[in-house]
């Protein structure tokens, strides 16, 4: 996650206490191609709305300090959440590229924010919600549908990840191993997190059966695993699965990647032949889940060499 730039506005916010209750976080789309910078400057003058937080595939800039209330899920007319508003919840916008979209590399960034600030205020996967959620307004507006939704929202809550540098110290002799991989237990348990590579060592967090990490290195029967939000830290290597890499062996053409197993599924992704994607899990039902330029789902195993 890049460093929070802060470029604090003096409007567009009403002022609350230090110790404001924040239950909700409220993802945006900001609507016409613009960074993360100049939307920090669009707001330092009187606009009648606001937000947090502006993303873009490179920086995250912040105007409102998370203790005041931005002016970003209000309305006039009818409110189709019962609890979510301005007064309770932090917004998140998340900024086009030259194209139009919101990239990958966007939603990873938005990620490793809205799981920070989930960690910090207590905020569960629940209450991680959209605009439309809130008013019904058609923000973010590539993602109304369930479809579309869904796997941008398993990324924000749960994590696609980058591919970090290693950061052992401790453990000069560890191996790198360098694949994505899928956690599993039998939930509802989860996976713990911790410090160093052992049982007793401090716990840092927890991740969820079929939370997506990378594992960078190997130490006596534990992986140095990173995870979006930047978590960092030692699991028990008997609970992942490490991908495989494959190569996207199509005949002609390109593969589309769905956001669920079958071709009534939504495309996240077109993949063009001899790209290197990670298969995390093989299906019997001939679909694998896979990994791509940060974007989890899934295609036709028979494709995958």
């Amino acid at each position: 996650m890049p460093t929070i730039t802060k470029m604090l506005t003096p409007v567009n916010y009403t002022k609350s206490a230090s110790n404001r209750a924040i239950s909700y976080i409220v993802i945006h789309w900001v609507g016409s191609v613009s960074s993360a910078k100049n939307n920090a400057k669009y707001f330092q003058t009187k606009r009648s709305a606001s937000a947090h937080y502006f993303v873009d595939d490179k920086d995250i800039y912040q105007i409102i300090e998370d203790h005041n209330i931005a002016w970003h899920c209000g309305t006039k007319g009818t409110y189709f959440h019962k609890y979510a508003r301005n007064s309770n919840s932090i917004g998140i916008e998340m900024c086009l590229d030259k194209a139009g979209h919101i990239s990958d590399k966007t939603i990873v960034n938005t990620a490793g924010l809205v799981q920070s600030l989930m960690k910090k205020y207590g905020v569960p996967a629940s209450r991680v919600i959209r605009h439309y959620d809130v008013t019904h307004k058609s923000c973010p507006g590539c993602y109304i549908s369930a479809a579309s939704w869904n796997p941008v929202y398993k990324t924000l809550i749960d994590g696609a990840v980058e591919n970090p540098t290693a950061e052992i110290t401790s453990h000069k002799d560890a191996t790198t191993v360098g694949l994505y991989g899928v956690v599993d237990v039998d939930s509802p348990d989860t996976l713990n997190v911790r410090a160093d590579a052992n049982a007793k060592a401090s716990k840092v967090g927890s991740l969820n059966e079929g939370a997506i990490i990378y594992v960078s290195n190997s130490y006596n029967g534990w992986y140095y695993i990173t995870q979006a939000g930047n978590m960092k830290g030692w699991v028990n290597a008997n609970y992942v699965t490490l991908g495989d890499k494959k190569i996207i062996n199509t005949k002609s053409g390109n593969l589309n990647m769905r956001s669920g197993r079958g071709t009534k599924y939504d495309i996240l992704k077109t993949l063009p032949k001899g790209a290197t994607v990670t298969q995390l899990r093989q299906y019997s039902d001939g679909w694998s889940k896979i990994i791509y330029d940060y974007v989890v789902g899934y295609v036709s195993t028979q494709y995958l060499k």
